[in-house]
């Protein structure tokens, strides 16, 4: 828990929450956790129980407030860019997204095996419908898709040169809810030379779309991993810091697996982050190192 501590008490960290009027308490790291969660449950949360795609904000931030969130990017890991430590990995799991991100996460999972080894490829997405406007913005790379899982898959098509009409196996679970639905596809990438599976995680929230969490427990149960399988993540660079921290919960303690975390740099982002959405996921990383504290602490 040690990478954990030092995260959240950032100098950066602790400025920028400071200049929203956050009163850091004394005490533990999860005394920590909980305040701050709790707080930017308020402040920092733009979502709103939407989707982070789709939310807005109308605040005005001061010149500091504005260097500062600059600054917790670099500082608190989410400018993306980083390269693997290891040669071989027994799993690299390329985690799905909106819009352009399945692709550009596929795109950089390839430049990061370049010179490195993996015994199998794992696309993880769920069966959100596409937003608005989606479906124009990713016709280039996924002109039918109507939903996530359909967006990972063409991502993958068009980077690792997996066939789709040609898959090794499928397993499939129907239900009147995509939401509730479970689907394994099964591929070889020739570009690659491993075997790929594409998995449409089921919700454990009535109601909701599977969100990360939801994807790794799936992900286990699909491909449970032996004792000290290294396993790396790919993902965009705003989420590696709250994603890697689902993952290490749901999947590496689990099942004593290590994990990576790496995403593409922000350079390839087609626009600015807005500052919300810097914020939105620093919280999102916030909380999800608190799961993972109280997790820890209970075995």
């Amino acid at each position: 828990m040690r990478a954990v501590d030092t995260w959240v008490r950032h100098p950066t960290l602790s400025d920028l929450a400071t200049s929203f009027g956050f009163e850091e308490p004394r005490g533990a790291l999860p005394d920590l956790l909980r305040a701050l969660d709790d707080w930017s449950l308020e402040h920092w949360d733009s979502r709103r129980g939407g989707e982070r795609q789709t939310a807005t904000d109308t605040r005005m931030y001061t010149p500091q407030q504005l260097a500062l969130i600059s600054r917790a990017e670099q500082d608190l890991g989410m400018q993306g860019g980083s390269q693997p430590t290891a040669g071989v990995y027994d799993l690299v799991a390329v985690l799905g997204g909106a819009w352009l991100a399945p692709l550009r996460r596929c795109e950089y999972a390839r430049d990061a095996l370049d010179g490195r080894n993996a015994e199998h490829v794992a696309l993880l997405g769920s069966g959100r419908a596409l937003l608005d406007g989606e479906a124009e913005v990713v016709a280039a790379y996924a002109r039918h898709a109507t939903n996530e899982f359909d967006l990972i898959v063409a991502a993958a098509a068009a980077t690792f040169g997996i066939d789709t009409g040609r898959e090794l196996s499928e397993f499939s679970t129907d239900d009147p809810d995509p939401r509730n639905r479970s689907l394994v596809r099964q591929f070889h990438s020739p570009r690659l030379g491993v075997p790929i599976a594409a998995l449409w995680a089921p919700t454990s929230r009535p109601g909701h779309r599977a969100n990360t969490a939801d994807t790794v427990r799936f992900l286990a149960r699909v491909h449970t991993p032996a004792p000290g399988s290294r396993v790396l993540v790919v993902t965009s660079p705003h989420f590696v810091t709250f994603q890697h921290a689902d993952v290490v919960r749901d999947y590496g303690l689990a099942h004593c697996a290590i994990v990576e975390t790496i995403g593409f740099p922000t350079t390839w982002h087609e626009r600015p982050v807005p500052p919300h959405h810097t914020l939105q996921e620093i919280r999102s990383a916030v909380r999800s190192m608190r799961n993972l504290v109280e997790v820890v602490a209970c075995r």
